[in-house]
């Protein structure tokens, strides 16, 4: 009982501390993927009309 309290206790703020450091890791992919997306698209849009009679 004593060891599990201690794990809450240790692994909780462990936790805590990780998530702002995961999705710190995670938001500069998250937006190079949507950049990627939106700069496909533009260049896709570009083509289009270029190629259009």
């Amino acid at each position: 009982m004593l060891r599990l309290l201690l794990r809450i206790f240790i692994l909780l703020p462990l936790r805590i501390l990780f998530l702002p450091v995961r999705m710190l890791l995670i938001a500069p992919l998250k937006l190079m993927l949507l950049l990627g997306l939106l700069g496909g698209l533009v260049v896709f849009l570009v083509l289009q009309a270029g190629y259009a009679p």
